[in-house]
């Protein structure tokens, strides 16, 4: 189970503070709902499993310090680009069972 925060920002532009603040809300709520506190992070925006600059590292070593591992992306399955649930649901569950 994973955190992927509250409000979707781009971590690289939020203070340490707000990065913990983002972290620490969702996790919380993650964990009253479930019973079990989120082990993984993947940043918005930033979940480049290669990370090139600091303010795209310093929101993964705020959430290490947090005690979640991160968890980055190496192929963008762009299920963001559809909006229709009833289109999204099929194509990723063939994609899935392949």
């Amino acid at each position: 189970m994973g955190n992927h925060s509250w409000s979707h920002p781009d971590f690289a532009g939020l203070s340490a503070a707000a990065v913990r603040m983002e972290l620490t809300a969702t996790g919380r709520v993650i964990e009253a709902v479930t019973g079990h506190r989120p082990l993984l992070f993947r940043p918005p925006y930033i979940g480049d499993a290669h990370p090139a600059t600091e303010d795209r590292l310093h929101p993964m070593v705020i959430a290490n310090e947090l005690g979640y591992r991160v968890a980055g992306l190496e192929i963008d399955t762009k299920d963001w680009f559809e909006t229709d649930a009833q289109k999204i649901v099929p194509t990723r569950c063939q994609h899935s069972s392949a």
